[in-house]
């Protein structure tokens, strides 16, 4: 079924062996003069930011428990990274060190830019899947990078943040919805299958987190004040560099290499379409390492 609303997706996609590239646009979008104020004004509680953040681990956490892993707690590292992002009203990736899913939607609430993500677990299937080396793709071009980030086993904490207003985005006016991941997901490694190891499928055994305690990279931006209402909220896990404990630390990758990039998609020709953007990364190395090239997929 097609969700009345029109939807952007964007998510982090790391292969081991391929990079297919294509010269995506920025997508620019200044913000719409909507005002916050709950219901239709305010669907994403810009001015309730305890329940947003409930509402968002709420979300993410009953899908890990169908995918049989750990839930995930909150980090303000990860909420001001991804505020930074909202601010832009540019749908597209960050380059950040965090593992990120980018969401646009004319409507919706936390929960659906969560289940957005996750319901691509429909796409995950071992009779639709291509291993290219130990990173996976998909016979029909579906997507499934931001079912696999939501789902990845390591990544033990996450914080979403909202633009203040819609975005005046290409299809339209959209709230712009940003998930910051930390380990970040959707790691290949040559030498190992991370995706096997890490993502959580229905019906799987549960999965248990190599290391629950991790130090996140503090934001090295500007600009962004932790709103008191986040500050004094302790539930569900707020303080950065809680346990103390180290994560997966990005490393400069020396070597890539790129194929022939696919046919530019169209973009979307009504309200009822999705317009998906997967940035795919390529290492040489032994070890999970992000880095940038990019992929569009145009699918419903």
């Amino acid at each position: 079924m097609l969700n009345p609303f029109p939807l952007l997706l964007i998510s982090t996609l790391l292969s081991s062996t391929a990079a297919l590239s294509t010269g995506i646009n920025r997508r620019h979008a200044s913000p719409q003069n909507s005002q916050p104020g709950g219901g239709d004004g305010d669907p994403y509680f810009n001015n309730d930011l305890p329940r947003f953040k409930r509402e968002i681990l709420e979300a993410h956490n009953a899908r890990r428990k169908e995918f049989g892993v750990a839930p995930l707690s909150w980090d303000n590292e990860l909420w001001k990274m991804a505020k930074s992002v909202t601010k832009t009203c540019v749908f597209q990736h960050s380059g950040g060190p965090y593992g990120e899913n980018l969401y646009g939607s004319s409507g919706g609430n936390p929960k659906s830019a969560v289940d957005a993500f996750a319901d691509e677990v429909k796409n995950y299937r071992d009779d639709n899947l291509i291993w290219d080396g130990n990173s996976p793709r998909t016979k029909d071009g579906t997507v499934i990078g931001h079912y696999t980030q939501v789902a990845w086993k390591d990544t033990v904490k996450v914080a979403c943040a909202t633009s203040d207003q819609r975005c005046n985005f290409p299809g339209g006016a959209m709230w712009f919805v940003v998930c910051e991941y930390w380990p970040p997901g959707n790691v290949g490694s040559p030498n190992e299958n991370l995706y096997q190891k890490n993502v959580g499928r229905p019906g799987e055994a549960f999965k248990d987190p190599a290391n629950l305690k991790v130090d996140v990279p503090p934001f090295k931006g500007n600009g962004i004040q932790m709103p008191e209402s986040l500050a004094n909220d302790l539930t569900g896990g707020s303080n950065n560099n809680v346990g103390g404990g180290g994560g997966n630390s990005p490393i400069s990758d020396p070597g890539s290499g790129e194929q022939n990039p696919p046919p530019q998609p169209q973009p979307p020709q009504d309200g009822n379409t999705e317009f998906k953007i997967v940035t795919v990364t390529i290492t040489r190395r032994s070890e999970p390492t992000p880095g940038p090239a990019k992929r569009a997929v145009l699918g419903e």
